[in-house]
C-alpha cells in the first residue's frame, strides 16, 4: 500500500466532514430524524426498537443510532462528533477498495489509484458528510465483495466476512445489501474461468450465517415492537419500495442523469476514454456494476445516495483504466471546467436577487470563492506525473467541496434548527401541548433535546378541537415565504428548506 496516496485520501475525507461541521447544520430532514430516533433510543432505552416521535420507527434498522449512542457514550452528547461516524467507514471502504483491486488485478500502481479516486469522487465526498446510512452501508458491501473473492480461493475467512458483511448491512439499512452484492454471486460462472466447486456452497452458508445475525436483533424487535412493526420490518417496507415505493417514485431512466456525477470529475481527463482489453476480473466489476444500476432502476423508489456503493465499484474501473494508459499530460479541459465555475459563480453574485439565490452572497465571500476556484484551475495546469495528476484532481474535489459550503454559508446557516427546538422544549417543560401541523418526522426532538412527543394534528376537525379544548396550546406551522401571512402574534419563525415553519398560539391561528 502506497501511504501517501492513502494518507492524503483519508486527509481529504476527513476534512470534508469538518468543512460540512463548520458550515452546516445538522440538516433538515434526514439528518435532524436520523439523530433524534438516536437520541429518543437513549432517552427511552429502546435499544430494539427505534423510535420515532415515541411510536416504532420501522424504516431503518438500528445499527446507525447504535453508534451514534455508543459516540455519545464516549464523548458525551453534543452535536458534533457523531458526525464522524460515516468517516471511520469511509476510511475501511479505502482499504477494501484497495483489496479489491489488488485481488482482481494483483497490480499495486492501480491498486494506489483508487484511494485517490475514491476519495476524490465529489460524489462520495458529499454523502460522507452526511449522516445517513450508505457510506456505512458501502464498508459491509466492499467487505461483502472482498469475502466473495476470498470463497472463490477457499478461503474460509471469507465466510466469516461474507456472514458479517451480510449481518451488519442488514442491521445498517435492510436486506438491499444483497442488491449489491448477490449478483457477483449469481453470475459467478461468467467471471471466473476456474470456478472453485464449493463457491456455491461456503456463498449460502455465509449469506444464511448474516441473515443469522440480522435475526439476533429482528426477532426480538418483532417481539417487542408489535404485529404491525414486525410485519414492515420483515416485509412491507422493501415490498412496497420494489413493487410501489410509497416515497422518491422516479422514472426508470432516472439515474442515467445521475452517471455524469457520480463519475465527475475522471471524464475531464484524455486516459478515461482509452479502451482497455477484456478480462475474467473486468468482467466481475461490470456485473458488480451494471446488474446493480439496472436492478435500482427498476425499482420505483429512487434516491442519488442508493448507488454510493457502487462508487468504489467505479473507482477500480477507472483505476484499472488509468494503469494501463497514463501520462504526464495536464488536465486542461478540467481546468478550463474551473474556470467555467468561476465565471458563473460571478454571474450568480451579479444575479442573486432575480434569480432568487439561497441566501445572500455578499462581495467578500464571492471573491474569496472565485480566487480559490481558480487558483485550483492553475494548479491543474502545473505539469506533473499521471498520479500527481490524480493527487491534484482529487484536492481539486476537495476545493470545489468547499467553496460550495462556504458560498452558501448564510444559506445553511438559515437552515439551523437549534434556537427553533430549544423554545419547543421550554414550552413542554412549562407544560404547553406544542402540536405540529401535518407530518412531523422528528426534526426537533435531538436539537431540543425534548423528552415528551409532539402532538400530531393531521386534519381540520383536530385542529379546531385543539383549538377548543387548549387555546394556549403552541401550534408549530408550515408557510411558504411567497404567500403573505400575519407576523403579529408569531412567537418565533424560522427558515424550513424553502419555507418558513412558525411558532404560534392555537388561539392566534386564525391570524395568520
Amino acid at each position: 500500500m502506497q501511504k501517501s496516496n492513502f494518507l492524503l485520501s483519508a486527509f481529504i475525507i476527513f476534512l470534508a466532514v469538518f468543512i460540512a461541521v463548520y458550515f452546516r447544520p445538522i440538516m433538515i430532514i434526514d439528518e435532524t430524524r436520523y439523530v433524534s430516533v438516536a437520541w429518543e433510543m437513549h432517552n427511552t432505552n429502546s435499544w430494539f426498537v427505534p423510535l420515532i416521535n415515541n411510536e416504532p420507527y420501522h424504516h431503518k434498522p438500528p445499527f446507525l443510532f447504535w453508534l451514534i449512542n455508543i459516540i455519545w457514550a464516549i464523548f458525551g452528547i453534543d452535536n458534533y462528533t457523531f458526525r464522524f461516524i460515516q468517516s471511520i467507514f469511509a476510511i475501511g471502504v479505502l482499504f477494501f477498495t484497495y483489496k479489491i483491486y489488488l485481488e482482481l488485478f494483483n497490480d499495486k500502481k492501480g491498486a494506489n489509484y483508487t484511494f485517490l479516486l475514491t476519495a476524490g469522487n465529489i460524489f462520495f465526498l458529499f454523502y460522507n458528510s452526511l449522516l445517513m446510512f450508505d457510506v456505512i452501508l458501502t464498508f459491509w458491501v466492499l467487505l461483502g465483495i472482498y469475502a466473495i473473492l476470498l470463497l472463490d480461493k477457499n478461503n474460509k475467512k471469507g465466510i466469516i466476512y461474507l456472514s458479517l458483511s451480510v449481518g451488519f448491512g442488514i442491521l445498517t439499512k435492510g436486506p438491499v445489501i444483497l442488491v449489491h452484492i448477490l449478483p457477483l454471486v449469481i453470475f459467478y460462472k461468467f467471471w471466473k474461468s476456474d470456478s472453485s466447486k464449493n463457491f456455491y456452497k461456503l456463498s449460502i452458508i455465509s449469506i444464511l450465517g448474516g441473515i443469522f445475525i440480522a435475526l439476533l436483533w429482528a426477532v426480538p424487535a418483532a417481539i417487542i415492537g408489535g404485529k404491525e412493526y414486525a410485519n414492515a420490518i420483515f416485509w412491507g417496507q422493501s415490498a412496497n419500495r420494489i413493487v410501489k415505493s410509497f416515497a422518491h417514485r422516479r422514472p426508470f431512466w432516472w439515474y442515467i442523469e445521475l452517471l455524469p456525477f457520480l463519475v465527475f470529475p475522471w471524464y475531464f481527463i484524455k486516459e478515461f476514454y482509452h479502451k482497455v482489453k477484456p478480462s475474467k476480473p473486468l468482467k466481475a466489476i461490470l456485473i458488480w456494476l451494471f446488474t446493480t444500476f439496472i436492478i435500482f432502476s427498476l425499482i420505483s423508489g429512487k434516491q442519488a445516495h442508493y448507488l454510493i456503493p457502487e462508487v468504489p465499484a467505479l473507482s477500480i474501473l477507472i483505476a484499472y483504466i488509468f494503469s494501463k494508459y497514463n501520462s504526464s499530460k495536464n488536465a486542461i479541459v478540467l481546468s478550463l471546467f474551473y474556470i467555467l465555475i468561476a465565471i458563473l459563480l460571478y454571474f450568480l453574485y451579479l444575479n442573486q436577487s432575480k434569480i432568487k439565490m439561497p441566501g445572500n452572497i455578499d462581495f467578500t465571500t464571492i471573491t474569496i470563492s472565485i480566487f480559490i476556484i481558480t487558483i485550483t484551475a492553475i494548479f491543474l495546469l502545473i505539469k506533473s506525473s499521471f498520479e500527481t495528476l490524480l493527487k491534484k484532481v482529487a484536492l481539486s474535489s476537495l476545493a470545489l467541496f468547499f467553496v460550495v459550503h462556504f458560498t452558501l454559508k448564510d444559506y445553511l446557516k438559515q437552515q439551523d434548527l437549534s434556537n427553533f427546538s430549544k423554545k419547543i422544549a421550554y414550552f413542554q417543560k412549562q407544560n404547553i401541548t406544542v402540536a405540529n401541523l401535518g407530518k412531523y418526522q422528528d426534526q426537533y426532538h435531538f436539537l431540543g433535546r425534548l423528552k415528551k412527543p409532539i402532538l400530531v394534528i393531521k386534519s381540520s376537525k383536530a385542529l379546531k378541537e385543539l383549538i377548543k379544548k387548549e387555546p394556549n396550546a403552541i401550534l408549530i406551522v408550515y408557510k411558504s415565504p411567497k404567500k403573505k401571512y400575519n407576523k403579529q402574534n408569531i412567537i418565533l419563525e424560522n427558515a424550513y428548506k424553502g419555507k418558513k415553519v412558525i411558532l404560534i398560539k392555537a388561539k392566534d391561528y386564525h391570524t395568520l
